[in-house]
């Protein structure tokens, strides 16, 4: 049984000409998910991010590379692992433990459903 609430998938390009291709990582089909934050993560050398969950929502979207994202759902100890590449997303809900092992080039877009203010009062740490 998957976690309850996990979004994974490949986007499409919503639109697209000869001057463009439009692709959206959410355009309203995430329930009531609104991004308070958006964040883009450089991936300069292999690594390993996250180890933790929030109490709010979270979606990422790789917009170039590869990686891999391990989830932990708190309530039920259920792991599930998702392996990343370009174009791919993946809705996290809260209180569901995330870690992320991506490779070097790599640019993951992340919005959350809080702002960040610091790992002291956004991060819940989890050993996988």
């Amino acid at each position: 049984m998957p976690i309850e609430g996990v979004v994974y998938d490949y986007r499409e390009a919503d639109h697209e000409d000869r001057r463009r291709a439009i692709v959206t990582a959410f355009n309203g089909d995430l329930g009531d998910f609104v991004a308070r934050q958006v964040k883009i993560a450089l991936i300069k050398e292999e690594a390993t991010l996250g180890g933790h969950y929030h109490e709010y929502d979270e979606l990422y979207y790789l917009l170039e590379g590869k990686g891999s994202f391990t989830l932990k759902e708190i309530a039920t100890g259920l792991i599930e692992k998702y392996e990343m590449a370009k174009g791919n997303r993946l809705y996290i809900p809260r209180r569901v433990a995330h870690k992320a092992v991506l490779k070097p080039g790599s640019i993951l877009i992340g919005c959350t459903g809080q702002p960040y203010a610091s790992a002291i009062q956004n991060d819940y740490g989890f050993e996988f």
